[in-house]
């Protein structure tokens, strides 16, 4: 990473972790969905900055051992559960759905856009499990997947160096 990016970096890190204090100081945790984004550090917002995914990020860096111990510091600080994270449960909820798609198909293949809440009927308001899958594959690229979420996936099909969905699906539903 070069200086200016670097540095960059830095600053926008402490601009979330400066919202992830005020959640923290709001709710008294950092127990959030992945998808919760805000301007206030406190209400939704659907235009405002990612917080959650910002937390599952650090939270991943961490059982990865890269988040570094100032970070880790500050982070448990404001609360950060890494034994218990309300997005690893969501993790674990949507592999779940992953797995019976897999199961009630018979194929490790799951089209990109295809939404579900049981996991094997499409529902145009479930969670896209397609899209899911293809963004372990960004995670898995950048070293953010613990070693059980990686079996995890591999026990259902999960090949992480291909640069489609085949193998689970490219296929639009």
């Amino acid at each position: 990473m070069e200086a200016m990016d670097e540095k960059q970096y830095c600053i926008d890190w402490i601009e979330y972790y400066k919202l992830a204090q005020i959640y923290f100081n709001h709710y008294g945790n950092l127990k959030m969905t992945r998808d919760f984004r805000t301007s206030d550090g406190i209400t939704y917002d659907k235009n405002g900055i990612d917080l959650g995914k910002w937390v599952l990020k650090n939270h991943n860096m961490y059982i990865n051992n890269i988040l570094g111990d100032q970070k880790n510091v500050m982070l448990q600080k404001i609360g950060i559960d890494y034994t218990d994270s309300t997005n690893n449960k969501d993790w674990n909820e949507i592999y779940k759905l992953a797995r019976l798609y897999c199961i009630y198909s018979g194929k490790n293949s799951i089209p990109l856009t295809f939404k579900t809440k049981n996991g094997y009927d499409y529902d145009k308001n479930g969670i896209e499990i397609g899209r899911w899958i293809n963004n372990q594959r960004i995670l898995y690229k950048n070293k953010l997947l613990s070693e059980e979420q990686i079996q995890l996936l591999e026990k259902i099909g999960f090949r992480p160096n291909i640069k489609s969905n085949k193998g689970f699906g490219n296929v639009k539903y």
